[in-house]
C-alpha cells in the first residue's frame, strides 16, 4: 500500500512490527504520524477487521487527522476505517463507563449513572461550585471553592473532620453538595472518566471482554500520558500495543503528565524499541544544536 511505500527503513520497521510491546521513539520531524498510519494500514492489510485497532491521540484534531489520512491510503475510504476506534483518552473512557452502566449500578447500589451521561470539564465545575457558594453566602468563597475543587480531584484524600479548619468543613460541604447535584444532572466530572473506566476494567469479564474488542493498540505522545492513562493502557494491552513518542518533547507536567512513565515502559522486559532518527522538518545544524542540549539532562 502507498502508506507502507512512503516509509524509510526505520518508519517500516516500526509500523511492521510483529512485537507484542514496543516503543517508538519519534522525535519532531521524524514522521511520526505517517509511522501510525503505516501500523494502522499493515494491521488492516494483515487481515485485522478496523474495529479491532484503537489509535488513543490527545486531541480529537489528532484523531480527525489519522482518519483523514487513513481515507485516503486505504481501500473504501472513508467507509473502509469508520469502524476503527481514534480516541482521545477521556472519550474512550466515557465509552467504556457509558457501556458499563450495569458495572456501577450492581457495585455502588444505586443507578450512579444514567444513559446519556454528560462531562462536566474543569470551568464548568469552578463555575458551578461558585454558585453554590454564593447561595451559602460563605466568606472567602474563593478561597473555600478552591479547596472544594481539591477535593473533588480523584486523588483527593479525606481529612478526619475533627481536624478540619471551619475553611476545610465549608470546602468539604460545598463538594458534597457539588457531587449530589453531579448525580441529579447524571453528570460526571473530566477528571474522573479514566478513573471510573479503570475501575470497570478492574471487573475480570469486562476487561476480557474489551481486551477481546480492542486488541490492537495504538498511543501517541505517550511521553505526555498520565499515571491514570498509562494504567489504563496497560489495563486494555491485549495482542499488540505500540506506543509513539519523545520523552525530550514532554511539556505537560502541570497537567499531570508523567515523563517517567515512558523510560519506564522502554525499560520493561519485552519491549521492542524503534528509533526515528530521519528529521524532515529541520535542517542539521538545528537537530545537532538539540541534540547537544538535551545531553545535559540528568535523568536521560
Amino acid at each position: 500500500m502507498k502508506a507502507l511505500d512512503n516509509l524509510n527503513d526505520e518508519q517500516m520497521a516500526a509500523a511492521t512490527t510483529t512485537a507484542a510491546r514496543a516503543l517508538v521513539i519519534a522525535g519532531p520531524g521524524t514522521g511520526k504520524t505517517a509511522t501510525i498510519i503505516g501500523r494502522i494500514v499493515n494491521l488492516l492489510s494483515s487481515g485485522f477487521n478496523p474495529d479491532h485497532i484503537v489509535a488513543i491521540t490527545f486531541t480529537r484534531k489528532a484523531a480527525g487527522e489519522i482518519r483523514a489520512r487513513l481515507a485516503v491510503v486505504c481501500p473504501g475510504g472513508a467507509a473502509g476505517t469508520r469502524q476503527m476506534q481514534g480516541s482521545t483518552f477521556h472519550a474512550l473512557a466515557y465509552r467504556i463507563v457509558s457501556e458499563c452502566l450495569a458495572f456501577f449500578r450492581d457495585n455502588f447500589g444505586t443507578p450512579l449513572y444514567q444513559p446519556g451521561l454528560t462531562v462536566v470539564g474543569p470551568d464548568e465545575q469552578k463555575e458551578a461550585l461558585e454558585l453554590l457558594a454564593a447561595r451559602q453566602q460563605l466568606k472567602k468563597a474563593s478561597s473555600v471553592v478552591k479547596q472544594a475543587i481539591a477535593l473533588l480531584r480523584p486523588e483527593a484524600t479525606r481529612t478526619d473532620p475533627d481536624f478540619q479548619s471551619e475553611a476545610e468543613r465549608q470546602a468539604t460541604t460545598l463538594a458534597g453538595l457539588y457531587r449530589l447535584q453531579l448525580q441529579e444532572a447524571n453528570a460526571i466530572d473530566l477528571d474522573h472518566l479514566i478513573p471510573m473506566a479503570t475501575r470497570a476494567l478492574g471487573e475480570c469479564s469486562i476487561l476480557e471482554s474489551y481486551r477481546a474488542r480492542w486488541p490492537h493498540l495504538l498511543v501517541d505522545e505517550y511521553q505526555d500520558t498520565s499515571l491514570d492513562q498509562q494504567a489504563l493502557v496497560d489495563l486494555l494491552a491485549s495482542r499488540s500495543v505500540v506506543c509513539v513518542g519523545d520523552v525530550d518533547q514532554s511539556i505537560y507536567a502541570w497537567r499531570g503528565a508523567n515523563p517517567a512513565g515512558m523510560l519506564a515502559y522502554a525499560s520493561r522486559e519485552g519491549v521492542e524499541r524503534y528509533a526515528l532518527r530521519q528529521n524532515y522538518r529541520s535542517c542539521p545544524r538545528v537537530v545537532t544544536a538539540a541534540v547537544n542540549l538535551i545531553r545535559n539532562n540528568r535523568e536521560r
